[in-house]
């Protein structure tokens, strides 16, 4: 006797997406598990160098319906880099992904992004977004890409490069990227200090209005820092003093930490929402306190 539909989807569901062989068994057992095992199976997709070009041609298709499937995408590894070929298909992949929530970019690629990928289609569905050791022509790159996704809640920028430190300065004011409105997890690796400070011009200067402030982010953190960076740093705390909730700042190992000076700083102080404070390892956990 065949099970309802209904009730062979819930069985499914029940499957993690991570149990592959699970969901593969599902799908050759049975042509009612077959739509809900292959939905689950393509939930979360991982690609290697030479793969993206596979996919690219595979959702070209007019019959593929990938595209409205995959949730998730984990492009390469820290330890991989993408050919010219791989990097001029990312783009396109992008723009086929309309349910995509979560991107994860970790290839090292050798030359910068094309210009296209810097200006993806504004997929409202994105939530989370983590670039490691992706390479941008300059800052003002970095900046229109990642603010061409306005439901942006996660970002993480770790060992992001780019050849130039030009910011989108040509721009009028009213023209001027911002960070999705929603963003409340930011998470920066050293280097990031220009990043930073098109934060702070873009969001905090006389001319911006309150619509166009700084998103009310309550976590961030910084990894690998020096101490050259932490004016930059304080800056930014000081800009969020209304929203932070946890703040992490790791050094880098040859740096000298002063701990104690930095969990007395003033700014740090003032700032009645901030709880959890972490410094190179050592944790303190704030009493509540009314502002």
């Amino acid at each position: 006797m065949a099970l309802p539909p209904e009730l062979t989807d819930q069985i499914i569901e029940h499957i993690e997406p991570c149990d592959k062989p699970t969901l593969f068994a599902c799908a050759l057992a049975s042509r009612s598990l077959l739509a809900a095992s292959r939905s689950r199976l393509l939930t979360n997709v991982s690609l290697r160098p030479g793969t993206t070009t596979d996919l690219a041609a595979l959702i070209s298709s007019p019959l593929c319906t990938l595209p409205t499937r995959i949730q998730s995408i984990s492009i390469g590894d820290p330890s991989a880099r993408f050919d010219s070929t791989d990097r001029e298909c990312f783009p396109h992949v992008l723009a086929a992904l309309t349910n995509l929530t979560t991107l994860v970019v970790s290839s090292y690629f050798k030359e910068p992004l094309p210009l296209d990928a810097v200006n993806p289609p504004r997929l409202s569905c994105l939530t989370c977004i983590e670039l490691l050791g992706i390479r941008f022509e300059s800052v003002g790159d970095a900046v229109a890409f990642v603010c061409a996704f306005p439901g942006l809640r996660t970002l993480l920028l770790l060992g992001v490069s780019w050849r130039t430190s030009t910011i989108l300065g040509s721009l009028a004011p009213d023209t001027t990227p911002r960070l999705p409105r929603g963003l409340r997890t930011l998470r920066l690796m050293a280097g990031c200090e220009d990043f930073v400070r098109w934060v702070l011009d873009a969001h905090c200067s006389r001319d911006t209005t309150a619509a166009n402030g700084l998103p009310p982010i309550e976590t961030l953190t910084f990894d690998g820092v020096s101490n050259a960076e932490t004016s930059a740093i304080y800056d930014l705390i000081g800009a969020l003093e209304e929203s932070l909730k946890s703040l992490s700042i790791y050094f880098k190992p040859n740096q000298a930490t002063p701990e104690v000076t930095l969990c007395s700083h003033p700014g740090l102080a003032t700032i009645p929402t901030l709880r959890i404070m972490r410094f190179s390892g050592m944790s303190i956990v704030r009493n509540s306190r009314r502002s």
